[in-house]
């Protein structure tokens, strides 16, 4: 779902849904309104530790929580899927060169940024 709720500090708390629903529309604003109404007071310890730590992620991350549903309607493609197969489709192939052949971690690093400057238009800056 989302990548803090890994850390084992989110260990039994669950964003409720409605929550997941304003994040995607990215607002952030409504989040933390409905988070303050919530009786904390009767959460065990662990859960109000929980939503406090949520509240400040959403706090640092505000910047990186977009309007997906927004992109979406708009043509533009939400998630990572996209990118991980490209991802894929660019370095995978390049990275690994029949069954003995590997390339290293350092020149698919090198390789890596050479296509990513290719391919944003900007190789000539790298040899500038």
């Amino acid at each position: 779902m989302f990548k803090f709720m890994n850390d084992p500090a989110w260990k039994g708390w669950q964003v409720p849904a409605i929550f997941i629903g304003l994040l995607w529309r990215g607002n952030i604003a409504a989040v933390k309104d409905r988070m303050t109404i919530l009786p904390r007071s009767a959460m065990p310890e662990a859960e109000d530790t929980a939503a406090r730590n949520f509240l400040a992620y959403l706090e640092n991350q505000r910047a990186g929580i977009v309007d997906d549903e927004a992109y979406q309607q708009n043509g533009y493609l939400v998630g990572s899927g996209f990118v991980e197969k490209l991802n894929d489709t660019l370095i995978k192939n390049r990275m690994v060169r029949g069954k003995r052949m590997r390339w290293s971690l350092e020149g698919g690093e090198a390789m890596m940024a050479l296509l990513a400057a290719k391919h944003n238009g900007r190789l000539a800056e790298v040899f500038a």
